[in-house]
Parts: C-alpha cells; structure tokens; sequence
C-alpha cells in the first residue's frame, strides 16, 4: 500500500479490495477527510460535502459486502461494441459524409463556422425570402 501527501495530510493510495476491508462503518470516522475522499473517488462516488456526508456515503458499501462489490462490477465493466470504429476509421468532421445505402452517392453538407453564422444573419435578418437564403447557406457547403 503505497501514500502519498497532499498538503499536511497523508492518503494511503490502496487497492478496491483493501478499501472493502477500510470502509467498515466503524472504521469511518477515524479516517480523514481526504481518505475519504480518496475512497469515495476510487469507487465512482460523489466526492462533494463534509466529513460527516462522505461517511454517509460510504458506511452503506462497508455494511453491506454485495452492495460494494456489485458497485466494483460496475467500475471494472469495459463496454465493447461490434459497431466500434478504429480511430483511423473515423472520418474527421469536415470530410464529406457519404449516405450509405443510396444507389447514388448522396453527401451530408459539411457545416462550419461561417456557415452558421449565414444562417444565423439569415434567421435573424427578417422579411421575405428567408427561406431561400438559409436554402442557399446550406446548399453552399455541399
């Protein structure tokens, strides 16, 4: 178990099932408020309030063995999806989209800052034909 010092006070950095066996409700209060808050950063709780609410929120997961280790499944759970792209399979976002599933090739207008900022002269400029300037804004950026 290794610790290290923030300010004046020493956190003892520990792994998930050394905190279990700390975090009983009897053990609580003795900690410090940065132990605490070390315990309750590590197990994904808020890490807002006093002393007296980061034991509140801990004495549940020390009374209870199911309840901590159900909430360590959920942090160690890595979400895979057979969807997922490569970072290099990524086009950046001002590259043209195609559509796929078209028999033609259809491309998804690239929006940037100045086509914004066209439609938002266009929204705002009031009167008539509106419509066919924001149209234009947008057919532009194909």
């Amino acid at each position: 178990m290794a610790s290290t010092t923030t300010g004046e006070t020493k956190v003892n950095i520990c792994s998930l099932s050394d905190i279990k066996d700390k975090i009983t409700p009897e053990n609580l209060p003795f900690h410090s408020k940065e132990q605490l808050l070390y315990y309750c950063k590590q197990l994904g709780l808020k890490t807002t309030g006093e002393k007296k609410e980061l034991i509140e929120r801990l004495s549940p997961l020390g009374k209870f063995p199911e309840l901590f280790a159900k909430k360590v499944n959920r942090l160690t759970v890595k979400f895979s999806f057979s969807t997922s792209l490569d970072a290099a399979e990524i086009p950046s976002p001002s590259a043209k989209w195609r559509v796929l599933g078209k028999d033609e090739e259809v491309y998804v207008p690239v929006v940037t800052d100045s086509t914004i900022k066209g439609y938002q002269k266009a929204k705002y400029a009031g009167g008539k034909g509106n419509t066919e300037k924001l149209l234009e804004c947008f057919l532009c950026a194909v």
